[in-house]
Formats: structure tokens, sequence, C-alpha cells
């Protein structure tokens, strides 16, 4: 799914609204003091209208979400988890909201507004959550950040990003922080890339900004020969590793745009070199979303093409969302890869997160009008833990 598709980019993000429940109504049963979870999940309408939905669960044992208890959101709000504490961002009023989770709801313990920066969007999706009093939220349109005190729920400072060269037919966007940012050595990875606007065409490179997140400056730009880097993940011994979002993979098949790859930042280093194309591991088929899950072993969306009928001149927007992806499993150590038995074919666009150590993967169906949960805990033998309304987005383990 592309950013302008889910409206959840840099350049088409439609307004979130306002809660349609009260500050102490959502989620399940539980104690204060009993494990909580939160998911969250995007719906979508036929006629482009977006509902999200927050709810709370006592465990992550199969079940059926109960969404009559969800927090319901009319827009495409958006969820994280950061020291125990849910926080949900609120395109239309600017502003972040902090909640505990006390007997299985929300409980509000306070907001923050972004309203005076000048943000085209404001989203947890383009959040960095840095330490207990620090945490960066990118202006896309200014391609500034306003840094934060989650804490304190109040703006300290802003670090602006240099000025990058404009390329004809082209635009500058930026990888989404929920799924491309990554922190190592108190310095954070920003993907930069250049696009049309339509996202079916991209440059052969793109660049990641380095910020120096104790001193909140701008360090270099590192040069990185991949397109459309709009996913990152970093193994045990501190690589970095940087791929394409789904719109690349497919739209080299269509349009003939630059291939699907990954580039690495080796642990200890600032400059980035190639891994590998995706098509070298997975077959020839082209893939995106590379994801470290521990033990040596990384997973990846890949597009099965002889699935589809295309030609230069379909319009690949239907083909990027459709059920024609399979979840890889990549042994670091082989350079094998094959297809994870036991999971669907999917729409490609996974989040994945761990938690107590094992790591859960959200899968959407064809064009995300569903998905399913799975425990990856032993990634050879996938666990379905519970399915979701839409695009699941979020899965986090509040306490």
């Amino acid at each position: 799914m592309t950013k302008t598709t889910i409206a959840l980019g840099a350049t088409a993000i439609a307004a979130l609204a306002a809660c349609s429940s009260s500050d102490d109504n959502s989620g399940g049963n539980g104690s204060d003091t009993g494990p909580a979870y939160v998911v969250s999940s995007l719906v979508f309408t036929p006629e482009g209208g977006r509902t999200a939905y927050v709810s709370v669960l006592d465990s992550l044992q199969p079940q059926e979400i109960d969404y009559k208890k969800a927090r319901e959101y009319s827009g495409a709000a958006d969820t994280w988890v950061y020291g125990g504490m849910v926080y949900v961002s609120d395109n239309e009023k600017q502003t972040v909201t902090k909640f505990a989770v006390r007997g299985g709801a929300l409980v509000e313990q306070g907001r923050i507004s972004f309203g005076a920066y000048g943000f085209s969007d404001v989203g947890l999706w383009s959040n960095d959550f840095v330490s207990p009093t620090k945490a960066y939220m990118m202006n896309f349109k200014a391609r500034e950040y306003v840094v934060w005190n989650p804490t304190t729920m109040t703006v300290t400072t802003t670090v602006r990003l240099p000025e990058l060269e404009q390329r004809p037919g082209f635009i500058i966007d930026l990888g989404l922080a929920d799924r491309s940012t990554e922190i190592r050595g108190g310095r954070l990875y920003q993907p930069i890339y250049w696009t049309d606007e339509s996202y079916h065409n991209f440059t052969q490179d793109s660049r990641i900004a380095v910020i120096d997140v104790e001193n909140d400056t701008f360090v270099k730009y590192i040069e990185a020969g991949c397109p459309d880097l709009d996913h990152g993940t970093q193994d045990d011994a501190g690589n970095l590793y940087f791929s394409n979002w789904q719109s690349a993979a497919v739209v080299h098949l269509v349009k003939k745009s630059p291939a699907s790859c990954v580039v690495k930042i080796p642990a200890g280093k600032d400059e980035a070199e190639a891994a590998f194309t995706f098509a070298s591991i997975a077959d020839g088929h082209e893939g995106s979303a590379l994801r470290y899950v521990g033990n040596g072993r990384m997973i990846f969306s890949a597009f099965d093409e002889t699935r589809v009928t295309y030609d230069e001149t379909t319009d690949p927007e239907p083909l990027i969302g459709s059920a024609n992806w399979r979840i890889w499993s990549y042994d670091m150590a082989t350079g094998k890869a094959a297809p994870l038995e036991g999971i669907d074919w999917n729409s490609g666009s996974f989040y994945a997160f761990e938690i107590d150590g094992r790591m859960h993967l959200l899968s959407p169906s064809a064009e995300w009008t569903g998905s399913t949960v799975y425990d990856l805990g032993d990634p050879s033998k996938p666990v379905e833990l519970f399915k979701t309304r839409g695009w699941s987005l979020r899965l986090f383990k509040v306490r």
C-alpha cells in the first residue's frame, strides 16, 4: 500500500478525528496490575473513509476481539506504547494524548499540541521515542524534527534537516518512523528518497540522515544505492539494514523503475554498502520490508508476479494491495530464503512487534480488509493468535 492510498504518508494524510468515546472508556476487562496489551487497526470503507479501533487485551492467547469494547476513532488515528503509557495522535487537533491503562480502559494522563509548528500532519507513524524524556516528531512539510518530552508532554527544541538536491519530476519524501527509522549509539537514522507524486517511480539512490539525538544536531547524509528506502531494521550485532516498502517492488515489474534491494550500514560505521537484491534471494521475485526477527533470521514480503497478468500500461496500484505476497524467512548465515509455511497469501504490508522476546507478525489480507496476528516465536511454525478488522498496525504490551 502506498502512502497516497492509505493516507498515512508525508504528503497525503487526512485529518485524524476526535475520539468517539469518552476518555475513561475502552478496551477489555482487567485489573490495574495484571497483563495488558494494546492492538489497533485501521478499517477502510468503499467511499474512502476510515475508522480506527484501539483494543485493550488481557492476553495474547488465541481469541476473538470484542469491538464493542474497543475505543473507536473516526479517521486514521494512530497508537503507540512507550514506558507503560499509551499514546494516541490526533491530526485534526495536532495533538498527542497520553493514556494509562486502568481496569482495561484508557485513562487520559496528559496532552501535547504541535499546532504552533506548521505540521502538515501529526501522527505517531512519524515519531521516534528516544528516552522517557525525549521523542522526535518529524514535520514532513518542513523536514524538521520537533523534539518533545513524553513525561512532561512539552516541546523542548527543533532540529531541521539540511536541504537535499531537487530532481526534475521527483519529490523528496521520508520513510515513516514506525517502520523505517533506527536508533543506534545515540544516533537516529532516517531514510529519505526521491519519488514521483504517484509513488510509481523512484530514483536508484536514496539518502539516510543521521541525527545526534543526545545533542539534538544533524550529523550527515549517507548515500544509499537503493530506491524507496522506507523500511529499517537492526540485527543483534548492531548492523542496520534499510529496504523499500511495497511500491518499489511492484512498479519495478510494471514500470521498469529501479529494482528492490537492501543496503547495510555496518556496526560502528556511518557509511552504507550494498547488501543484496530481493530477487537474488527470493527465486527472482521482487520484495520489500526486510525485518530482523532474532537468531540470525529475517523476514520480508515477496511479490509473486506469476500470479498476475500485467504489461507497461497496467496501473500498479491494485497489484500493490493484492493478495499476491508471501512472507519469506531469510537465514543470514547461509543466505537462503524460503516462504513461511502457515501464513496465507496477503497484501504484503506487514508490521511486526517483539513482545516478551517473541516476534509477532500482523499480516493484512487483500485490500487490507482484515489482518491476522501470528506468534513467530518459532519462525518455522507460525501460530495464529487472532484476527482483526482492517489493517492491523500496532501490537504492544503495556505491562
